[in-house]
């Protein structure tokens, strides 16, 4: 019994609120990007765009703080805090090509919606970064941008 108690101390004392506050203010941001494709009918909508975001924020926040994990250890590790998200960029090329590459009377379509999960991605980094300011401005030229598009 005493061990179990010891755990659930361990575990309240490790769950982190800064890490909470990114995941939500993530889920947030990507809801809204996602918001504006579903409400265009477009193929990505709310959860995809959600789902890209936030798991790219999670792994964000992992990397930096498993690098800083590491280098406490010891200092002959030093690794990259933003080598895993260099590869979430790669990664999410793939899905955005997928979005692209469907066939529609030959016509090249979906180069709007693979940005937004490209961009999704780039918030979820920004903010698993820390940059929450940056990740905002981010999101609101995305919805001004293509809430407007056509008047620019």
């Amino acid at each position: 019994m005493n061990e179990i108690k010891t755990q659930l101390i361990l575990l309240g004392s490790t769950f982190n609120f800064i890490v909470m506050f990114k995941l939500l203010l993530t889920c947030f941001l990507g809801g809204i990007i996602g918001l504006e494709r579903e409400v265009k009918r477009k193929p990505v909508g709310i959860k995809t765009c959600i789902i890209i975001a936030v798991t790219t924020c999670i792994l964000t926040v992992v990397s930096i703080h498993a690098a800083e994990y590491y280098a406490a250890l010891s200092s002959n590790i030093r690794t990259d805090p933003m080598r895993l998200a260099a590869q979430v960029i790669s990664g999410i090329g793939f899905i955005g090509t997928g979005v692209i590459l469907h066939k529609n009377n030959d016509m090249i379509s979906g180069i709007t919606t693979a940005a937004m999960i490209w961009s999704a991605a780039g918030i979820g980094i920004t903010v698993g970064a820390g940059f929450y300011g940056d990740a905002i401005t981010v999101a609101i030229i995305i919805i001004i941008t293509l809430k407007y598009s056509r008047y620019l």
